[in-house]
């Protein structure tokens, strides 16, 4: 069995168990680079002066609430940091536990400020859905197609409007099923053991972990007893209040509800939804409204699908046959119209 650090086992273990940043009792930085990365995914770059100083606001701002809201009292190393790499260094030093936990809770609440800003921007620039989706397909195809050479397959695209009916007649008790779940990306790989490194390839790229949405993740295909043999450290105090506070933000988002469309009750593949950061700089220049306290960064939910080349040709056998399926959910969809039921 393949050794794995510890960045890497939190990374398989939120997007295969579709666990929230919230949950994390520790990060994982012990160098420059390590935060650079982290960063550099989320579409922050420290060479941007622009993007530090977001960084800084998204600090002051988190300070604020964790002394006003949690009432907490934060260090000095941490009120006034000599980079903003230091807190994420002390968020992974365990050697301090009352700093290491207060800089954790620290990085979570900047995080969370960070998706609601991404999301406010939203409402006040002039851009479609159209464009948006755009923005991410485009970003999402350059680091696919680097996959490509070592025999991955992919194919991706936005949901039909006829797919997106269906889907909401299909749901009983609520016509308020988000519709804004077009992006998705199905990837094949060789073999069934290509999958953990093309899922850690993604997350050291281009997915950001800490916008895995929770509780979207399906795991029909690794054995986590074998890939993860540890255990996760209970969560703080402190974060159970933020968890409650990061559910109810994350269920405000336009994100993909849990779908069945699988054909059949062996249909087997790894499923999880990111929401994928893109940058706005363009538009947010050439906005009639002050923005910059709110940034350049929004972010939009992609759902991405994986499973190996002989898994896939199981998927389409017998009654896991797509066509199958969709005839089902036909049938069902019309006799809910018809007759109400």
């Amino acid at each position: 069995m393949t050794t794995r650090t510890p960045r890497e086992k939190i990374i398989l273990k939120t997007a295969l168990l579709g666990e929230s940043v919230i949950d994390w009792p520790q990060f994982y930085c012990s160098t420059r680079e390590d935060v650079v990365q982290i960063l550099k995914i989320n579409e922050f770059h420290l060479s941007n002066p622009r993007d530090h100083t977001a960084l800084m606001s998204l600090q002051s701002e988190a300070i604020g609430y964790i002394q006003n809201q949690l009432r907490l009292t934060l260090p000095v190393s941490l009120l006034k940091p000599t980079s903003i790499e230091d807190i994420f260094f002390a968020a992974s030093d365990l050697k301090d536990p009352k700093t290491q936990k207060l800089a954790c809770a620290l990085l979570k609440v900047m995080n969370v400020i960070h998706l609601l800003n991404g999301r406010e921007l939203l409402y006040n620039l002039s851009i479609s859905n159209r464009n948006l989706f755009s923005l991410v397909e485009d970003k999402m195809e350059r680091e696919l197609s680097s996959l490509t050479r070592i025999g991955i397959k992919y194919q991706g695209g936005r949901k039909q409007k006829e797919s997106l009916i269906t889907r909401i007649i299909s749901k009983k008790g609520t016509l308020g099923v988000p519709t804004h779940d077009r992006l998705r990306f199905q990837i094949v790989t060789p073999k069934k053991e290509n999958l953990l490194e093309v899922i850690l390839h993604l997350f050291q790229t281009v997915l950001p972990v800490n916008y895995v949405i929770p509780n979207l993740s399906v795991n029909r295909l690794i054995n986590l007893r074998d890939t993860l043999p540890w255990k996760h450290r209970a969560s703080y105090a402190f974060s159970k209040k933020l968890k409650s506070i990061n559910n109810h933000l994350i269920t405000s988002l336009p994100y993909a509800i849990p779908d069945k469309e699988h054909s059949g009750k062996k249909y087997d593949l790894i499923k999880f939804v990111v929401a994928v950061p893109v940058r706005l700089d363009h538009y947010v220049s050439n906005s009639q409204h002050p923005l910059e306290s709110l940034g350049c960064i929004t972010h939009v939910p992609v759902e991405i699908r994986m499973m190996d080349q002989e898994t896939e040709r199981l998927n389409n056998l017998g009654e896991n046959v797509y066509s199958l399926y969709k005839e089902r959910q036909r049938i069902g969809v019309t006799k809910r119209v018809i007759q109400g039921a």
